[in-house]
C-alpha cells in the first residue's frame, strides 16, 4: 500500500475483516487503530516507522498471524502485555525499537518463531531469559544491543539457528571465549565483529560448522589465533578480520577455503609481527575471490631471515595476486612498502577498483595500466612520492589526463592531499572523450586546470580554489568558449567546500545540466537547479535577493545557518518550489524578511502569502527564534505537510484556536 504520510483513524479496519496481508511498508504511520484486532484472517503485517508510544492491545487478537514488522519505530516504549497470545508467529522484526526496554512475560510462549530481529534495540534487556522457549529458531539477530545479559545457556539450545548476528553487543565484552559457537551444525552466518571485543580465541568445536558461509571478526583485537580446524570451513564465501591486530594462522587456516570470495586483512599484525608469512604460498589456491583488502598488513608477509630483499618479497606477492582472474576489488592502502605497480596487473581482467591510497614510497605507475579496461575506480591519494616522479615519461598531470583518457571506463577520480601538484594540463589527452561519474579534488592547493576542464557528472571540490578560479586566467570571455562550455555540459552535480575565494566563477552559469549545487559560502543564480543545500554558513545573515531567480528550484534546504534572521522576499517568486526545509537556524525570527510590510493585498483586502503557493511540504525544526507563520498561509492549498520541532513559540502559535484554522487544511501535521 503506498499512502504517504497515514493517520488511519480508529475505525480504518472494520470492514477489512477478510484481509491476510496488510503492508505498510510506503506509509509513516502515526499509530495503529484499535481495530486492527477486527482482521481475524490476518497472517502478514508490515507496519515500520509507527510513530506512537504504544501498540493497541488488539493485536494480541490477531491470532493467526504469522509475520510481524514493527521496524525502525523508536517512539514505540512496550509491547502489549498479552503478546504472546500469537502462538503462531514465526517472523517477528522489532529492530530499531530502540525505546523498548523490557520484554513481556508472554513474549516466552512465542515457541513457533523461526526469525527474531531484534538489532539496534539499544535499551531493550533481558533477552536471554527467553531465548531457550525458541527451539525452532533459525535468524536471531542482536546487533547492537548493549543490555541483552549473558546468552551462553539461551543460545546453547538453538540447534536449528542458521543465521547469527551478535556484533556490537555486550555478549563480546568481558568474554574470552565462546564455547557455544560450536554446537550450530547448520549455521551458515555468524557476525561477531565489535569495537570492544574481548575474545582471545574460537572453540576448536567452530570447525564443525561446515556449512558456514559468511564470518565477521572484525574488531577483535585481542584474538590470539584462529583454531587448528578452521580449515575445515570449506563452504566459507566472506571472511573479515579487519583489525584483528594479534591473531596468528592466518595463512594455515586460508589453505582449504577455495570457495572464498570476499577476503578482508586489513590491519591484521601491527608493528613487525609476521603473522602473515605464510600467505603468498596460499593467496593463490583463493581463485574464486572478487574482493580482496590487505590494507596496512602486507609487511606482514616479510620474512626477515636475511635471504631476500624486502622489495623483492613484496613484488614477488603482487605478481602471485595478479593472478587471482576473478578479483574485482583490490585495497591495497597504507602499505608504504609498495613502491611499485607491477606489470602482471593487466592480467586482472575484471578488477574496477583499486586503491593504493596513502602508499607513501609509490614511486611508480606503469603506462599498462591504460590498457585495464574494466578499471572504473582508482585511488591514488596520499602517494606522496608521486609528486616528484616522472611517470610513463610524464609529469603526475599530465600521466592522468593520460590514463583517463585510456581508460573508458574509468568512472572515479580522486585526488587528494597532493600538495606539490601544480598543474593538469588537459591537452594531454589523446582526443576520445569519456565522462567521468565522479572527480574529487580535495587538499590540492596548488592545482591549476590548463585548457579545458575534465568532464564529470559530479564534482567536488574541497580547499582546491584554483581550480575554480584557473579558468579565467586562460580565457577572458568564458561565456564566449565553446570548446570549455562542451566540457562543463555534463555536470549534473557541483559540491564546493572551504574554498578561498571572493566570488564563483561567471562560468557557473553555463552548468546546463547541472541539478545539485552544494555550498558551504557562496551562491549564485543558475536557472536550472532544482536542489539547493546551503549548511554551515554562521556569518551569513541573509540569502541574496537573486534566489527568486532560481525559477527551476524545487527543493530548498538550509541548515546549522545560525547567523540567518530570515529568508528574502523573492522567494515567492520560486513557483517550482516544493520542499522548504529549515534545521538548527536559531537566530531566524521570521520566515520571509520584513513580513510585515512586504504584504501585497488582493481587492478583498486579503493578505497574500508571501511563500510560493507552489510548496507541498514544509520543515522547520530547531529554530527557536520564529513565532509564526506568515499571514496567508492558509492559501497554500498544495501544502499536504507540516513539521515544526522543537520549535515552542511556533508550535504554540499553531495550536492557538486562533490559528487552527489557517493550517486546518492540511492532511498531516507534526507539532511537537
Amino acid at each position: 500500500m503506498d499512502c504517504g504520510e497515514t493517520e488511519l483513524n480508529s475505525a480504518a479496519f472494520s470492514s477489512a475483516k477478510s484481509l491476510r496481508v496488510l503492508d505498510l511498508s510506503e506509509c509513516s504511520i502515526h499509530k495503529l487503530p484499535d481495530s486492527i484486532g477486527q482482521l481475524k484472517q490476518l497472517r502478514y503485517l508490515n507496519a515500520p516507522r509507527v510513530q506512537h508510544a504504544t501498540i493497541p492491545d488488539s493485536i494480541t487478537k490477531l491470532l493467526k498471524l504469522i509475520y510481524l514488522k514493527l521496524n525502525e519505530s523508536p517512539t514505540i516504549l512496550a509491547l502489549p502485555e498479552s503478546i504472546g497470545d500469537i502462538e503462531g508467529l514465526m517472523y517477528l522484526d522489532l529492530s530499531g525499537c530502540s525505546g523498548i526496554e523490557t520484554l513481556p512475560e508472554s513474549f516466552g510462549r512465542l515457541k513457533k518463531l523461526v526469525r527474531l530481529d531484534l538489532s539496534n534495540c539499544s535499551r531493550i534487556g533481558g533477552v536471554s531469559v527467553f531465548l531457550e522457549n525458541f527451539t525452532e529458531l533459525q535468524y536471531l539477530n542482536l546487533s547492537h544491543c548493549p543490555n541483552i545479559g549473558p546468552l551462553s545457556e539461551a543460545l546453547g539450545g538453538l540447534s536449528e539457528l542458521q543465521y547469527l548476528n551478535i556484533s556490537f553487543s555486550s555478549y563480546l565484552v568481558g568474554r574470552q571465549e565462546a564455547e557455544v559457537l560450536g554446537t550450530f551444525s547448520k549455521l551458515e552466518y555468524l557476525n561477531l565483529s565489535s569495537e570492544d571485543c574481548d575474545l582471545q580465541k574460537l572453540p576448536e568445536s567452530l570447525g564443525g560448522c561446515v556449512k558456514l558461509k559468511y564470518l565477521n571478526l572484525t574488531g577483535c583485537r585481542h584474538m590470539k589465533e584462529l583454531p587448528a580446524s578452521f580449515g575445515n570451513l570449506n563452504n566459507l564465501v566472506h571472511l573479515d578480520l579487519t583489525n584483528c591486530g594479534e591473531v596468528n594462522g592466518v595463512p594455515e587456516a586460508l589453505g582449504g577455503l577455495t570457495k572464498l570470495q570476499y577476503l578482508n586483512l586489513s590491519w591484521v599484525g601491527p608493528g613487525e609481527k609476521q603473522s602473515l608469512v605464510g600467505l603468498p604460498n596460499v593467496i593463490g589456491n583463493l581463485t574464486e575471490i572478487r574482493y580482496l583488502n590487505l590494507s596496512g598488513c602486507m609487511h606482514c608477509i616479510i620474512e626477515a631471515d636475511g635471504n631476500s630483499d624486502t622489495r623483492d618479497q613484496i613484488d614477488s606477492f603482487m605478481d602471485r595476486i595478479s593472478t587471482l582472474s576473478n578479483l574485482e576489488h583490490l585495497y591495497l592502502s597504507r602499505n608504504i612498502c609498495i613502491g611499485s605497480i607491477p606489470a602482471s596487473f593487466c592480467n586482472l581482467r575484471k578488477v574496477h577498483t583499486m586503491d593504493f591510497s596513502s602508499c607513501y614510497d609509490l614511486r611508480e605507475i606503469p603506462e599498462y595500466i591504460g590498457t585495464m579496461d574494466s578499471l572504473k575506480t582508482l585511488y591514488l591519494n596520499g602517494c606522496y612520492s608521486l609528486n616528484h616522479s616522472n611517470l610513463c615519461g610524464r609529469s603526475v598531470p599530465g600521466f592522468v589526463v593520460h590514463t583517463v583518457s585510456q581508460l573508458p571506463n574509468l568512472n572515479r577520480l580522486v585526488l587528494r592531499g597532493m600538495e606539490s601538484l601544480e598543474e593538469w594540463n588537459t591537452s594531454y589527452s589523446s582526443g576520445q572523450e569519456y565522462v567521468l561519474g565522479y572527480l574529487q579534488i580535495e587538499d590540492c592547493p596548488e592545482l591549476r586546470i590548463k585548457s579545458f576542464p575534465p568532464r564529470a557528472e559530479r564534482w567536488r571540490i574541497i580547499r582546491s580554489g584554483n581550480v575554480l578560479s584557473c579558468w579565467e586566467n586562460y580565457c577572458s570571455d568564458l561565456t564566449g568558449s565553446p570548446e570549455i562550455i562542451q566540457h562543463l555540459s555534463s555536470v549534473e552535480t557541483l559540491s564546493l567546500e572551504a574554498n578561498d575565494q571572493d566570488d564563483l566563477p561567471e562560468w557557473l552559469g553555463e552548468l546546463t545540466s547541472l541539478q545539485k549545487l552544494e555550498m558551504h559560502e557562496n551562491m549564485r543564480q543558475l536557472k536550472k537547479l532544482q536542489t539547493l543545500q546551503v549548511s554551515d554558513c554562521n556569518s551569513m545573515a541573509s540569502l541574496p535577493r537573486w534566489l527568486g531567480g532560481l525559477t527551476s528550484l524545487k527543493k530548498l534546504d538550509i541548515s546549522d545557518c545560525q547567523g540567518l534572521r530570515s529568508l528574502p522576499d523573492s522567494i515567492q517568486k520560486l513557483n517550482n518550489l516544493q520542499e522548504l526545509n529549515l534545521y538548527d537556524c536559531s537566530q531566524i525570527e521570521h520566515l520571509v524578511e520584513s513580513e510585515e510590510n512586504k504584504m501585497e493585498h488582493t481587492d478583498m483586502k486579503e493578505r497574500v502569502c508571501v511563500l510560493p503557493t507552489s510548496l507541498k511540504k514544509i520543515e522547520i525544526h530547531e529554530c527557536h527564534g520564529i513565532r509564526s507563520l506568515p499571514d496567508g498561509i492558509q492559501q497554500l492549498t498544495n501544502l499536504q505537510k507540516l513539521s515544526i520541532v522543537n520549535c515552542r513559540e511556533l508550535v504554540k502559535w499553531c495550536e492557538s484556536e486562533e490559528n487552527k484554522m489557517k493550517v486546518g487544511h492540511l492532511r498531516l501535521q507534526e507539532l511537537y
